[in-house]
C-alpha cells in the first residue's frame, strides 16, 4: 500500500515529516504535548552526543540545558526547518559541548595556579586555600570559570608572593625593631660607636686628640640618633615605657 501515491518507505518518511511539523507547530503555539513530543524525540540524541565528549556531570547538564534553550528559541521564532531539525539539534549539541572544553582547560589552569599560590603563601595561612578557592568558584560555588577567573588566579599568585616577601621582610626587620623598641639597645646603638671612636683616638693621640675630635665624634652620635628616630617613624615603633612596665609588674 502507498500513501498519496508514494511507496511504503516514502510514505513512512512523509508521515514522520508531517508528525514533526505538527509537533513543531504545536510547540510554537505553546502546546505542552507538542513540547513533550519534541523532548521524547531528541532527548536521547542530545545525550548521546554529549556523552561522546566525556564532559563532567555539571558540564553535561549545562550543555544539554543550553541545547534545549536554543531549540526553544528557534521553535518559538519558527526558524527551524522541520525536515532538517534532527541535523540542527545534533549540531547545536556538539557546539555546546565544544564551547565547554576551553572552559575546562581554563578551570584546570586556574586551579593549578591557585594551588601554587597557596603553597607560596606559606603554612602559616591555613585558611587562605578555602578563601581563594571559594572566590574562584564564585558565590554560587559553581560559576563557570572564564578568562576573568584565570586573571584572578594569577592575582592570587601575586598576592602569595607579596605575602612571602612581607614575611621575609618581617624576619629581616625583627632585630632592627628590637633595637628601636628598647631604650637600652637604642642608647647602645647611638652612643656605642662614638665611644669606641673616642677610645681609639685617645689611644692614638691622647686626651687632647679626643678634645680636638669632639665635634666629629658628636656628629657620628647625631647621625645615629637621627637614624633611630627615622626608623621608629618608618616602622611605626615606639620605645617601651619603663614606668609602665614596672607598674604592670
Amino acid at each position: 500500500m502507498s500513501v498519496a501515491g508514494l511507496p511504503q518507505g516514502g510514505a513512512e518518511e512523509a508521515q514522520a515529516h508531517l508528525t514533526l511539523r505538527a509537533l513543531v507547530s504545536r510547540a510554537a503555539d505553546g502546546d505542552a504535548q507538542g513540547w513533550r513530543g519534541l523532548i521524547d524525540r531528541y532527548a536521547q540524541l542530545i545525550w548521546s552526543i554529549i556523552k561522546e565528549y566525556k564532559l563532567t556531570e555539571r558540564e553535561a547538564a549545562d550543555a544539554a540545558q543550553a541545547t534545549w534553550m536554543c531549540l526553544l528559541e528557534h521553535v518559538i521564532a519558527r526558524l527551524a526547518v522541520p525536515d532538517r531539525l534532527d541535523t540542527w539539534v545534533a549540531g547545536t549539541a556538539e557546539d555546546q559541548c565544544r564551547d565547554r572544553l576551553p572552559a575546562r582547560r581554563t578551570a584546570t589552569v586556574s586551579q593549578r595556579l591557585t594551588n601554587m599560590a597557596v603553597f607560596l603563601a606559606g603554612r602559616n595561612r591555613p585558611g587562605i586555600r578555602a578563601e581563594w578557592q571559594a572566590h574562584l568558584a564564585g558565590e554560587s560555588g559553581h560559576d563557570p570559570v572564564t578568562g576573568r577567573k584565570l586573571r584572578e588566579a594569577l592575582g592570587f599568585v601575586a598576592a602569595a608572593l607579596k605575602c612571602r616577601l612581607s614575611d621575609a621582610a618581617d624576619v629581616a626587620w625583627a632585630p632592627v625593631d628590637a633595637v628601636l623598641k628598647s631604650r637600652t639597645l637604642s642608647n647602645i646603638f647611638v652612643f656605642g660607636p662614638p665611644a669606641v671612636v673616642a677610645l681609639f683616638i685617645r689611644s692614638a693621640e691622647g686626651i687632647l686628640g679626643v678634645v680636638k675630635s669632639a665635634e666629629s665624634v658628636s656628629a657620628i652620635g647625631a647621625v645615629l640618633y637621627g637614624l633611630v628616630q627615622l626608623g621608629r617613624w618608618w616602622r611605626d615603633v615606639k620605645p617601651r615605657d619603663p614606668k609602665a612596665r614596672r607598674a604592670k609588674e
